[in-house]
C-alpha cells in the first residue's frame, strides 16, 4: 500500500497490484485478493490478460467451474496467450472429477470455542474478519454473518459484508438471497430489487418466487417497525 500510494510508481501500478493480490490470496485473505485484482483490471484493460488468467487459476482453486471458464475466456479476449494460459487449458480438460471447494469452516469453529474468554467487541472483531475472508465458502461466510446479526451489529455492517459477498463471489444464490433480505431490512429495497432481477437469471422460478416474497415480507416489516 505505501509503493502504491507514490505518484513516482504510478506507472508500476498494475504490477504493484497484482503482486498485492498474490501476497492476500498466499495469506489466505481471498475476498481481498480477487478484489484487488479487479481494481487491476478496471485500471487497465489492455493490460487485464494476466490478472484475468490469475482469477481464473484462483477460481478454480476455489471450486468455481463456471468462474473459471469465465476468466479464462475473458484473459483470452484481451489478447492474453502466454503457454501457462495453454497448459492450465490443457489440464483442466484432462480432469475427470472436479472436486475442490472453498472451505474455511475450522476459522469459525476455533472462533467459537475461544468466545468464552473474549470480549464481545474481539469477537465481533473477529467474526467480521472470518465473514469477508473467502466468499467462496458460502456456508461459513452466511453463518459468521448470521452470528453477527444474533450480537446486533449494526445492519450496514451486516449490508458490507454481504454486498462485498456478492461482488466476489457473483455466482452464489444462497449469498445473494440474503443480501436480498439485508436491503429490504435496511432500507435499500431499490437495491435489493436488482438484485433480484439478477437472482431471476441465477435460479428456477420457483425459487425465485420465494426470495422475492420474503423480500416483499422484510420490507413490509421494516415499514411496520417504524410506524409502531
Amino acid at each position: 500500500n505505501y509503493y502504491l500510494s507514490s505518484d513516482k510508481n504510478y506507472q508500476f501500478n498494475n504490477f504493484l497490484l497484482i503482486a498485492k493480490s498474490i501476497v492476500l490470496y498466499n495469506d489466505q485473505q481471498v475476498n481481498e485478493a480477487f478484489k484487488t485484482l479487479d481494481m487491476t483490471i478496471a485500471a487497465s484493460q489492455a493490460s487485464a490478460g494476466f490478472p484475468y488468467f490469475a482469477k481464473a487459476v484462483w477460481a478454480f482453486d476455489q471450486g468455481q467451474a463456471e468462474m473459471t471458464i469465465q476468466n479464462i475466456e475473458n484473459a483470452q479476449k484481451s489478447g492474453y496467450s502466454d503457454p501457462q494460459l495453454k497448459a492450465f487449458i490443457k489440464n483442466i480438460q484432462a480432469i475427470r472429477e472436479y472436486k475442490r471447494k472453498a472451505d474455511i469452516s475450522e476459522s469459525l469453529r476455533a472462533l467459537e470455542l475461544q468466545k468464552s474468554s473474549l470480549d464481545s467487541s474481539t469477537y465481533t472483531q473477529k467474526l467480521v474478519g472470518i465473514a469477508s475472508q473467502n466468499a467462496f465458502d458460502e456456508t461459513t461466510t452466511l453463518s459468521a454473518i448470521a452470528l453477527l446479526e444474533e450480537s446486533e451489529v449494526d445492519r450496514n455492517i451486516i449490508y458490507q459484508l454481504l454486498l462485498e459477498a456478492t461482488e466476489v463471489n457473483p455466482f452464489s444464490t444462497d449469498i445473494l438471497e440474503q443480501y436480498i433480505y439485508q436491503c429490504a431490512k435496511t432500507g435499500l429495497s431499490v437495491f435489493g430489487e436488482t438484485a433480484l432481477k439478477k437472482m431471476r437469471q441465477l435460479t428456477t422460478q420457483e425459487e425465485y418466487e420465494q426470495v422475492k416474497n420474503q423480500f416483499e415480507l422484510e420490507i413490509e416489516a421494516r415499514r411496520n417497525r417504524f410506524l409502531n
